[in-house]
């Protein structure tokens, strides 16, 4: 299922009684994309945790709707739904991180929830989010395999997991200061992004001396480069 999320930055939301909460593949803020539909295959799913209305029957019927609505509170700043199973909502296409706090779930209706195309302005300072060319290291393809069978993977198999993590690095999960200026210097960087339970040391470097697109590597688990 499809999940369009909708944050709540009022101060106050921590006085409300939030439904569920999130278990995503991003465990920390960076990584997760600024916009969940540029992942689709990011997944995570949403327990619901209600104390008088049973949960089963406040999900019944959802699996009817290909897309939800979720409104949610950034609790670490002071979604294609898939399947309702019980009280679990399996979701994709997120930009949250483990732990969200959801305070309620809306049907997405095309016909209530899509704007024609007519009415939709965009700022003219809003960039499209960049297309990097994404690569895998041996260490990391070895890796993705273990990764993929690991207890617990929010992710289905290895391919999923390959897929997410080539979707969050090629729109670049960098704030954009820090790309800009990265870029200006022409230098390259690393940056270790959580993904699906596991620490991906990830490089980003200009694909040529005389480019200004970027290339990133996976180069493998943090774990095997700390202390190199």
């Amino acid at each position: 299922m499809n999940a369009f999320t909708l944050l709540l930055v009022w101060t106050g939301w921590r006085s409300l009684q939030p439904i569920g909460e999130i278990r995503s593949i991003y465990s920390t803020k960076f990584g997760a994309p600024r916009q969940g539909a540029i992942v689709p295959d990011a997944v995570a799913t949403l327990t619901l945790s209600l104390t008088d209305i049973d949960a089963h029957q406040a999900l019944e019927g959802l699996n009817e709707y290909s897309h939800v609505w979720l409104l949610w509170a950034a609790h670490l700043n002071e979604h294609d739904a898939k399947q309702a199973k019980g009280n679990t909502l399996r979701l994709s296409g997120v930009d949250l991180v483990d732990g969200t706090p959801v305070l309620d779930i809306k049907p997405y209706l095309p016909y209530a929830d899509t704007p024609s195309a007519g009415d939709v302005r965009v700022a003219e300072w809003v960039d499209p989010p960049p297309l990097h060319e994404v690569t895998f290291a041996l260490e990391a393809e070895a890796a993705l395999k273990e990764t993929s069978a690991m207890a617990g993977a929010l992710t289905s198999d290895v391919e999923q997991l390959r897929r997410a993590l080539v979707q969050t690095l090629a729109a670049d999960p960098r704030p954009v200061y820090r790309w800009r200026r990265e870029q200006k210097s022409g230098g390259a960087a690393d940056y270790d992004v959580h993904v699906d339970g596991v620490e991906w040391r990830c490089r980003f470097e200009l694909a040529s001396p005389d480019a200004d697109a970027e290339r990133v590597t996976v180069l493998g688990p943090s774990a095997l480069f700390r202390g190199r």
